[in-house]
């Protein structure tokens, strides 16, 4: 039996004695859930990021949720819930992310969708969800997400939410090792940008971050001092020399996919600048 096929039955009665081990097993089949749908998606030219927080880059619309999954391409961004079972709690997720992507859709597994088809379609028309069929055979979008054409202007803010570890986040955990802190989404960031530009000043470095969306810290003033004392107490891989700040990657604790997804991002920046010029 394949693992979409496995989740096909997920919903099935359980005793309360096995409760732990069904919510482990329906963590694991969204996290299949969202790798398929996220690979039908990259075949079509997205750039997929799951378990994304967007409080940080929206904080006065108290959104409420992580999101499932971030898709990019160009312009557009997407966002799409994957879960084992159609609910209201997952229309309304679905619909909370209306207030800030142009695009936004749901996946479920095939065999869940005959189920209460006339709410859900009726809520998927009115706010414009596209919709995703999961089985053996791969993705199909039985219905194209539409576009909401003002929240275009927002794409830059939820970019900006973005990180390397969200690729390489588990969909649907609730505990995520690869879920970033503010901090580290920051020092992240700082990564990104040495890797891109090589060494240099912290003045030019805070800048950026300044530019790029924003930091954790509590003010613009604390970003430099921040900075170097994680540099000096925390992040062996950074370092400061002759007044400049470099990186070390062979001393990053992160572990090598991260690593990697730091330098692909650097890869993927600088290819872009070229082709904006």
């Amino acid at each position: 039996m394949t693992a979409i096929n496995q989740l096909l039955s997920l919903d099935k009665p359980a005793a309360a004695a096995v409760k732990p081990a069904r919510k482990a097993a329906t963590e694991g089949a969204e996290a299949v859930l969202a790798r398929t749908v996220a690979a039908d998606l990259e075949m079509q030219g997205w750039d997929c990021y799951y378990e994304v927080s967007l409080q940080r880059a929206f904080p006065d619309l108290d959104l409420n949720g992580i999101c499932d999954i971030v898709a990019v391409q160009g312009r557009l961004a997407m966002a799409v819930e994957c879960k084992t079972s159609l609910s209201l709690d997952l229309m309304e997720q679905a619909i909370e992310w209306t207030r800030v992507f142009p695009l936004v859709a749901i996946a479920v597994p095939a065999a869940k969708l005959s189920r209460k088809r006339a709410l859900r379609d009726h809520l998927a028309d009115f706010f414009r969800l596209g919709q995703g069929e999961v089985s053996e055979f791969g993705v199909a979008w039985t219905r194209r997400a539409r576009l909401h054409r003002p929240n275009i202007d927002r794409v830059p803010a939820i970019r900006s939410a973005l990180s390397p570890m969200q690729k390489l986040a588990i969909p649907g955990a609730q505990v995520n090792a690869n879920r970033e802190t503010p901090y580290q989404r920051t020092i992240t960031e700082v990564r990104i940008h040495l890797a891109q530009h090589g060494p240099m000043p912290i003045r030019e470095l805070v800048a950026h971050l300044k530019a790029a969306g924003g930091h954790h810290y509590a003010s613009d003033a604390g970003v430099g001092p921040g900075i170097l004392s994680a540099i000096r107490t925390i992040e062996p891989d950074l370092i400061i020399s002759q007044g400049r700040v470099g990186w070390l990657p062979g001393k990053c604790a992160r572990g090598d996919a991260y690593i990697a997804q730091v330098r692909d991002t650097a890869i993927r920046r600088a290819q872009l600048n070229r082709v904006g010029r």
